[in-house]
């Protein structure tokens, strides 16, 4: 019984990094969005700057496997223009550009 409860709760743990794993890049690109804006959120401008920044580079190679390309093309301009003001030091514009890049990277991974 004990071992069927850790592994019940395993599946909770992992089943969503699974999930982000069984889509590659855009899988990445979604997560790394997530992190930017999570980042964002707490103040931290160099970490936003650092996942957004990961989350480009997702993106580029998720826009050649995705079906959802304009959702894709959308959270990489958002995702620019996030790294681009978070480098001036305008954590509220890039935390808004960062959020507005996880919106599509989510729609691009449905």
């Amino acid at each position: 019984m004990k071992q069927f409860l850790i592994g019940f709760a395993l599946l909770f743990i992992l089943a969503p990094v699974a999930h982000a794993e069984a889509k590659g890049h855009c899988g990445e690109m979604a997560k790394e969005a997530q992190e930017a804006v999570d980042h964002g959120k707490a103040g931290h401008t160099n970490a936003l700057v650092e996942h957004a920044e990961a989350m480009i580079k997702h993106g580029k190679e998720c826009e050649k496997e995705s079906a959802a390309k304009d959702h894709v093309k959308e959270a990489l301009k958002h995702e620019e223009e996030a790294v681009e003001h978070g480098k001036q030091g305008h954590l509220d514009v890039a935390l808004h550009h960062a959020e507005g890049a996880l919106e599509h990277a989510k729609e691009a991974v449905k």
